[in-house]
């Protein structure tokens, strides 16, 4: 499958992520699914509602050291959820606007009324990674449905890179490439 996406939407993704780094950006694709691709037709910038802590000194220290150790029981404990989602929750900088993006279930809604208004769907999402590579990290992963494309953008040292497309296998054990067709004109 392939996706479809107006070189202007792709510039205002580009813009969104540029305008938010240090932080992710995030916000939806609307458009219509015709089986073999999707198509693109606008797309809805939204604020990442992720609360990003204010740290300084000591503080901001003992975080980088707490999410040190945390990326470190991940790869030595991958599969114990309790204690992973423990860190997780005690650790604001791993769930900070600067790693993690959320959209409030109002703004989805909202976005959902937006897409009838127009006669479109939500055909799926995109958000940035900064200073990180374009593809889909274990957070995305578990946060993810199938079927909904997951555009990514890297955004390194606040100047956007490349952008990826991807779909969560129907088992939800991973993300494949999608295609990402580029096309001159207006998006909406």
């Amino acid at each position: 499958m392939a996706i479809e996406l107006q070189r202007d939407d792709l510039k205002r993704i580009e813009e969104h992520g540029q305008e938010d780094y240090p932080d992710e950006c995030c916000g939806i694709l609307l458009g219509k699914d015709q089986g073999a691709r999707k198509i693109v037709t606008g797309i809805l910038p939204l604020e990442n509602a992720r609360a990003d802590p204010s740290l300084t000194g000591e503080q901001s220290e003992a975080v980088a050291l707490l999410k040190q150790a945390y990326q470190l029981f991940v790869r030595i404990h991958p599969k114990d959820d309790l204690i992973r989602n423990w860190l997780q929750r005690a650790d604001p900088a791993i769930n900070s606007a600067r790693n993690r993006f959320l959209i409030r279930p109002e703004d989805f809604v909202a976005s959902e009324r937006e897409a009838r208004k127009r006669g479109v769907d939500i055909l799926g999402f995109y958000h940035s990674h900064p200073d990180h590579p374009a593809r889909p990290s274990e957070f995305d992963r578990e946060h993810a449905w199938p079927w909904y494309t997951y555009l990514i953008l890297r955004v390194e040292q606040g100047v956007p890179r490349e952008t990826t497309g991807w779909l969560l296998t129907e088992d939800r054990a991973q993300f494949l490439p999608e295609e990402i067709a580029v096309t001159g004109g207006a998006g909406g």
